[in-house]
Order: structure tokens, then C-alpha cells, then sequence
């Protein structure tokens, strides 16, 4: 079962909110996950500049397919500086 991590590209498997089955996302922040205490949720956005929010360990493996580690982490500070970051290109690095 794959851990993902800050930085990491993933493909979805399945369509999540307004993103789409195939769409690629960045992990740009981990949290301890609610069920499952030793393991950690994700939250990403596409690169469409969809957030989706947070998925726990066990939806991660349904839904997620690691790409590639961007060599980039991100320090999540607030959903509006997300927003302006990805707006200014802050974030098209991890997609090309």
C-alpha cells in the first residue's frame, strides 16, 4: 500500500467533486489521518486548480496512482494562498 507524501504527482483512478478519472494532482500538504491514526490523509489539488480536499489512508488507495515525486514540497498555509499560488504558477512546475 503506497504512503503518499508532499510533493508527489498522482493520477486519479476515479472521478473526485468536479475533477476527472485520469486528471493529475499534487499532494501539498499531509495530516494524520482521522481513521487511522498511524498512517496519514493527503489533500491535493488538480492540476486544473481543483482542491480536492482531503483523502484518508485507505481512500488514497482507491483513488490515487503515484506518478512521480515533483522534488517539490509545499508549506500549506491557507486555502486563498493556495489559490493565488497555483493562480501565479507557483504550482505548474509539478505538472509539466
Amino acid at each position: 500500500m503506497t504512503q503518499f507524501r508532499n510533493g508527489d504527482v498522482v493520477r486519479l483512478e476515479r472521478g473526485i467533486l468536479t475533477a476527472h478519472k485520469g486528471d493529475r494532482a499534487f499532494v501539498y500538504e499531509e495530516y494524520q489521518d482521522f481513521d487511522d491514526q498511524t498512517k496519514k490523509g493527503v489533500r491535493l489539488i488538480t492540476e486544473y486548480g481543483v482542491n480536492l480536499g482531503g483523502l484518508s489512508f485507505n481512500d488514497q488507495q482507491l483513488y490515487l496512482t503515484f506518478i512521480e515525486h515533483s522534488g517539490m514540497t509545499y508549506t500549506f498555509t491557507d486555502v486563498l494562498k493556495l489559490k493565488n499560488d497555483f493562480d501565479n504558477g507557483v504550482l505548474s512546475v509539478v505538472f509539466v
